[in-house]
């Protein structure tokens, strides 16, 4: 007698002969598989069907995905071109920071900036702008984060030295160094809520840094 086949011995033959049903129809009406999406036996046309549906279904969902996550970028890349033509415009550092707090405001919810740099004759600070001093620097370097645009609270006393213009509770904070040659300044943002992430701060940063050196030199 010769040994029964096993399920993969059936599966693996039918793979290498796939015209066998060719002519044999009334077999294929004979076959009953689950149905791929709530069970029970269907035929395997039936199951050919909801099967060719569900995918239907899956790249109808992917492509709605693909559609909104493009839309999404879109407006994203929109925003950012709204921020960095007005700060082109910007005609000194004063404006720039001034441009900068209006932009992020509108655009990211950003509540609170604050642009902390050297005051000098040629260029003084007017808010959001403000003369970095020694006191500054030090609390600025005690917070870990600030060299990364990472979000955190600070407590009471750091907040109203950081923010010298914010009122209520010490909203979440996020410190940016701005590289100026030999010197630096410092970026402050607070906000309850606000949408940037962190490549869009350490980007934004990086354009005020190249436009703050070319206004002060």
């Amino acid at each position: 007698m010769s040994p029964s086949l096993t399920a993969s011995q059936v599966a693996h033959w039918l793979a290498e002969h796939p015209d066998f049903f060719e002519g044999r129809e009334a077999l294929l009406d004979k076959l009953h598989v689950p149905h791929p999406l709530h069970g029970g036996a269907v035929s395997l046309l039936e199951y050919q069907v909801a099967r060719a549906r569900a995918k239907a279904d899956d790249s109808t969902q992917a492509l709605s995905a693909l559609s909104q996550g493009a839309r999404q970028q879109k407006g994203s890349h929109q925003r950012l071109q709204q921020v960095l033509l007005a700060l082109m415009d910007a005609d000194s550092a004063d404006a720039l920071a001034q441009q900068l707090a209006l932009q992020l405001d509108e655009h990211y919810g950003v509540t609170w900036l604050s642009l902390w740099r050297d005051a000098t004759p040629s260029a003084p600070c007017h808010p959001p702008t403000h003369g970095l001093n020694q006191v500054i620097v030090n609390h600025i370097h005690a917070v870990p984060e600030h060299a990364h645009g990472v979000a955190f609270v600070p407590d009471e006393a750091l907040y109203r030295r950081l923010q010298p213009e914010a009122f209520g509770t010490p909203c979440p904070t996020r410190l940016v160094e701005l590289p100026l040659g030999s010197r630096s300044a410092f970026l402050v943002l607070s906000a309850k809520d606000d949408t940037l992430d962190r490549t869009t701060v350490c980007f934004l940063a990086d354009v005020v840094s190249r436009l703050l050196e070319r206004h002060l030199s």
